[in-house]
């Protein structure tokens, strides 16, 4: 029986899997945002990976034109672009 794809033969976790999570995560809190702490719980993800997914979809959401991300001392949110004009 194939093992779980999402981790590697390390038990580590990807990147882009821990991203996915924690995007996931922001967009279904949004518009109100996450603290780390939330994330951790709403994820199932250790801070350490919660932090390796923020850095993931920092590095990469403008490449792929996801919904931005913005962050504060207290929280991370996600930004929905309504009213933008589509392409």
């Amino acid at each position: 029986m194939p093992s779980n794809s999402s981790k590697r033969a390390s038990g580590r976790l990807s990147a882009n899997v821990c991203g996915e999570q924690v995007r996931i995560a922001l967009m279904e809190a949004r518009p109100a945002g996450l603290t780390l702490a939330q994330l951790v719980i709403a994820t199932g993800l250790s801070p350490y990976y919660v932090r390796k997914g923020l850095n993931y979809i920092k590095d990469t959401a403008a490449l792929e034109h996801l919904t931005p991300i913005t962050w504060t001392a207290t929280a991370f949110r996600c930004t929905s672009r309504i009213g933008s004009p589509t392409s």
